[in-house]
């Protein structure tokens, strides 16, 4: 028997196309897909971490690429500024120099670091800094010592005056540096020392009160190095000199030899010695102390070696030429009466000059 009521019929549910969508897009993502079959970038993989640094990298590039063309740009401006610096810096230099000619503590200081050349000895360049040093000592002295005044016209005059002795000088410092290299002829730092315990046993320079120290600087504007330069040049040309006049040498060990045999002393000198201020009085400087600075230390240290009328054994040698000591008597242990013959060099200038003729000279400032 059939029951009453209200038919039902089992309909199956038609999916929809959005259904199937969400399936796939669900089964995509399981498999770590998208819809293209590339794999999502949800899920971390090698290739996904790969792609991102190369994603953070290329963001990064538009930063670092300008920064790199702007530390290019600094580098060339930069370089471009301390060019233009160094040619101004170089003109003003000329222009002190050469122009100018100028003496300040600047173009001096200029000198000592950039070697501009004030002339040339057959192919060898003399310093500017060597020229400015000769002058600038003499120029301190007479300012200093003597109160001479170069703004005048007179102090003008003087001062070109010293300009051309010095060239001359530094040039001629050369050719006997060029001489002593030929003979071998070099001087140690002992011998400078030497020449300076020297000075100091005899007081200095100038007033015997000041310290070596103070009167350089007082004197000439120097300082102990200063000093130890000029007494190596003249030591050098000390050393040379008897080697183009050695006839000095035997002419004085002559005299030397006679009055170990029984000359007087006084007529010897009379007779003999080129000292024009003492030969007439028997060779005497009169009484000097240890500390007196106006006769060549060398000659004053020999003399205090001596006794009372002893007459030294060897000949003493200063710039001046070739000496024959005496000290005739002790007023104290400081103080004694001392005598002398002197035989002088030939004038170093003569052969320095003899080389000059031989040598190709050219000088860069006027004077």
């Amino acid at each position: 028997m059939v029951k009453k009521g209200k038919l039902r019929l089992k309909i199956p549910r038609l999916r929809r196309k959005s259904d199937d969508k969400a399936l796939d897009k669900a089964r995509d993502f399981i498999r770590g897909e998208n819809q293209t079959g590339e794999t999502s970038p949800d899920r971390i993989t090698n290739e996904t971490v790969a792609k991102h640094r190369e994603a953070v990298l290329s963001g990064a590039r538009r930063f670092i690429y300008p920064l790199k063309a702007s530390k290019h740009r600094i580098a060339i401006i930069s370089s471009s500024i301390i060019a233009i610096v160094l040619v101004v810096f170089m003109v003003l230099s000329w222009y002190l120099l050469y122009q100018r000619q100028s003496i300040g503590e600047f173009a001096y200081r200029i000198s000592q670091v950039i070697p501009f050349p004030v002339a040339r000895v057959d192919g060898q360049f003399v310093r500017y800094e060597e020229y400015l040093f000769e002058l600038r000592q003499n120029v301190h002295y007479l300012i200093n010592q003597e109160n001479v005044d170069f703004a005048t016209p007179e102090g003008r005059s003087q001062l070109e005056g010293l300009k051309q002795q010095s060239i001359e000088k530094v040039v001629d410092s050369v050719i006997i540096r060029q001489l002593a290299d030929e003979k071998g002829i070099t001087v140690t730092d002992h011998e400078v020392e030497e020449q300076i315990n020297l000075i100091r046993s005899s007081g200095g320079i100038g007033d015997s009160s000041q310290t070596l120290e103070d009167t350089l600087e007082d004197f000439y504007g120097w300082d102990l190095g200063d000093l130890k330069r000029v007494i190596k040049a003249q030591v050098l040309k000390q050393k040379l000199v008897p080697i183009f006049d050695p006839v000095a040498k035997v002419q004085a060990q002559e005299v030397l030899d006679d009055i170990k045999n029984g000359e007087n002393f006084a007529r010897a000198a009379k007779a003999h010695s080129e000292d024009e201020f003492t030969k007439d009085n028997g060779g005497e400087f009169g009484y000097i102390f240890r500390s007196n600075t106006d006769i060549p230390p060398q000659i004053v240290e020999k003399a205090f070696s001596l006794g009372e009328n002893e007459v030294a054994d060897d000949l003493v040698e200063t710039l001046f030429g070739w000496h024959i000591v005496k000290n005739l008597k002790y007023r104290s242990d400081n103080e004694a009466l001392i005598a002398h013959i002197l035989i002088r060099f030939e004038d170093a200038s003569s052969f320095i000059n003899n080389r000059k003729d031989m040598l190709d000279i050219s000088r860069y400032i006027s004077t």
